[in-house]
């Protein structure tokens, strides 16, 4: 497929019937439920509603007519092939909707749009969303291996289709059911994205993240993709986001954490605030450091292992700890390291959501622009593919992605751990597989180890 042609891509869903529509107005139908799906599968804003809300500008006449968006609506809702909410709230909430569960039972078509009015928008659409990224070398670069990445699709889809049927056999209730049916269109979806050449590469200005095919797809669809027919292997920092806390707190300095972007310059993370000297501050890093602080404070029987890093995310970086006491596990966590929770509760003083904003700022900042445009700028033949907070490459530059993220921590006075998730494909019994490669089809096993 032509990289023109990608920006006419519609997702049709199986089984859709326009007879009762105007031939005019089919493409703009299609176009409409085509929108549900890619919001249901590419926002998880909005993947588990029942409804997904569309506001009618950002439809109308941008993409669809204005003489045509009644039509088109109106046939598809009293069709019963979409379903409407039914109210809106001006100015807050948006009319609902979702496609009829006979259009969700097996994968969309994709299906390129023939009208040039639809084309033309659909162009115009992605070059004004391609003016607003403000990319920067680094960000190119990183763009340039993304646009070479390929998947192995019939390995994949047969992957889904054995773990699909698996978690039919097993799921308690309706809900859990549809939830593993969206999981395996949102999954298919996603291959087939890849598969087709057709990428995405957005940048998150307020928070420095980079969002693209690689980390839409599930972490159990990664030993999938290829590299020139190669495998690829991940690098992965423990304990990441507590780390960072730790990058954070250096940044400290009674009030509240800088607003301004942290990263691009070595001396703004300089690790020169006193309070890095409180011994629990010390005790708190070291542990981050060895990858064990959900390991410690499980030890102190408030709970498993990931019970207490569930707790940690929820409470302790994402939730409202403001003068709150909170569970076991946040209590315990207060015991231990009090100096922590003062600085947690500072920085959220404003806005509890401020914390993990700014964790995403450092980490963006320490990933992209230091460790990434470092290594663009001197090992320039290194693939390079991030998710978030690790870095996926070929197995044979392992060793140069390691020494330099390593080398860019003892900068900042820290020696994290960092893991090696390594992918690999091995024989399982699965019908499609079988019919098509006689004996060999593909399950997943993860090997994680230390480096």
């Amino acid at each position: 497929m032509k990289k023109k042609e990608m920006k006419w891509r519609m997702y049709r869903p199986a089984g859709l019937d326009l007879s009762g529509l105007a031939e005019k107005h089919h493409e703009y139908a299609v176009f409409f439920c085509s929108e549900l799906i890619r919001r249901r599968i590419f926002d998880r804003q909005v993947m588990y509603r029942e409804f997904v809300p569309v506001k009618r500008k950002h439809i109308s006449p941008v993409f669809i007519p204005q003489d045509a968006y009644k039509p088109v609506r109106n046939f598809l809702i009293e069709s019963g092939q979409v379903e409407c909410d039914g109210y809106y709230t001006a100015g807050n909430k948006s009319f609902g909707y979702k496609l009829a569960e006979h259009l969700l039972q097996e994968p969309s078509t994709v299906v390129l749009a023939k009208k040039s009015v639809l084309r033309h928008k659909l162009t115009k659409y992605h070059e004004k969303m391609k003016r607003l990224q403000s990319f920067q070398p680094v960000h190119q670069h990183l763009r340039g291996w993304l646009e070479r990445l390929e998947i192995d699709r019939d390995a994949a889809v047969d992957f889904l289709d054995y773990r699909r049927q698996q978690e039919e056999w097993g799921a308690p209730s309706e809900l859990l059911a549809k939830k593993s049916q969206q999981r395996y269109l949102h999954a298919h979806a996603s291959v087939t994205r890849i598969a087709d050449g057709d990428f995405f590469f957005v940048g998150d200005k307020k928070y420095g993240r980079l969002h693209s095919n690689v980390t839409n797809l599930e972490t159990e669809l990664r030993p999938f993709l290829r590299l020139e027919g190669r495998q690829l292997v991940n690098i992965d920092i423990a304990n990441s986001q507590p780390l960072f806390l730790c990058v954070l707190m250096g940044r400290y300095r009674g009030d509240l954490v800088s607003h301004c972007e942290v990263g691009k310059k070595s001396e703004d993370l300089d690790l020169v605030a006193s309070l890095l000297t409180e011994p629990d501050v010390r005790e708190y890093a070291r542990l981050c450091q060895n990858g064990r602080i959900y390991e410690e404070l499980a030890d102190g029987k408030v709970g498993s292992r990931r019970e207490v890093k569930e707790s940690f995310f929820a409470e302790v970086l994402f939730g409202d700890t403001r003068g709150k006491r909170g569970s076991r596990q946040l209590r315990e966590f207060t015991r231990r390291f009090p100096t922590v929770r003062m600085v947690i509760d500072e920085v959220k003083r404003r806005d509890y959501r401020h914390l993990a904003h700014t964790l995403q700022r450092v980490e963006s900042g320490f990933v992209l622009h230091r460790v990434c445009k470092r290594l663009a700028d001197e090992h320039p033949g290194v693939p390079l593919f991030t998710i978030h907070d690790s870095i996926m490459t070929l197995p044979g530059f392992v060793n140069i992605v390691r020494d330099v993220l390593i080398e860019e921590f003892n900068c900042l006075g820290l020696s994290p751990m960092l893991r090696k998730e390594s992918y690999c494909s091995s024989v399982v019994s699965s019908p499609a597989a079988q019919e098509r490669k006689n004996t060999k089809s593909y399950l997943l096993f993860f090997f994680l180890y230390s480096l």
